[in-house]
């Protein structure tokens, strides 16, 4: 049984059941943990050993469940993401690389022409040296027996800081966070665009090609 928000799409042939949970608040990263501890409080009475999440503002293909799960079996991962287009004309995508001092955003034509259809951090390391594959969190699926919420949860990390005669500010996403905790406890990540999907902003962004303005992120 898996847990998480799911589409109609997630009913399709080859998924098994699902148990399905709706949040709804405008803290991001509590609504997450919040879906996130339900599962496992619901592991022994319902059953359920994976865990999905689908953001309201992303549009996956028929069974895209079913692929995720695949993906995460055939890989041998704790979590699996599909690769999303952030909601701009770059071609950047929420899928990243940790470099230990920054990060970098990939884009859709690395990921089209650098990497395999589902790639692991393995890969990553392969093709951009030091480098730690950072997961999104719009459409993933995880291994509930790999993790619980006592090592991995959801949070976001904002700093300000004075350089160089002026204040600015940083900020962490959640997604990349809980990617670091996960590799922190020695887990496997992987991402895949074998799942389609459009990103919904003023138009449906979608991953289906190397797309975008940008060959590679300049902000890091």
């Amino acid at each position: 049984m898996l847990h998480g928000r799911a589409s109609a799409g997630a009913m399709s042939t080859g998924c098994p059941e699902v148990a399905v949970s709706f949040g709804a608040s405008s803290i991001l990263t509590h609504n997450f943990n919040h879906l996130w501890c339900e599962a496992y409080n619901r592991r022994a009475s319902d059953g359920i050993t994976h865990f999905a999440m689908l953001h309201s503002d992303i549009g996956p293909n028929t069974g895209w469940l079913a692929t995720l799960l695949q993906e995460l079996k055939a890989t041998d991962s704790a979590m699996v993401s599909a690769v999303s287009p952030l909601k701009c004309f770059d071609g950047l995508t929420s899928t990243a690389l940790d470099l230990g001092d920054k990060v970098r955003r990939l884009t859709l034509r690395e990921v089209f022409t650098q990497l395999p259809e589902t790639f692991s951090g393995q890969d990553t390391l392969r093709v951009f040296q030091n480098s730690r594959l950072l997961l999104n969190t719009g459409c993933f699926i995880l291994d509930m027996a790999k993790v619980d919420p006592g090592s991995a949860f959801f949070t976001f990390h904002d700093s300000v800081a004075f350089r160089d005669g002026k204040w600015s500010c940083d900020f962490v996403p959640e997604d990349w966070l809980f990617s670091r905790m996960l590799i922190e406890h020695g887990l496997k990540l992987s991402a895949t665009r074998k799942v389609r999907l459009e990103h919904f902003g003023p138009i449906g962004f979608h991953n289906q090609d190397g797309w975008g303005a940008k060959s590679t992120d300049e902000r890091v």
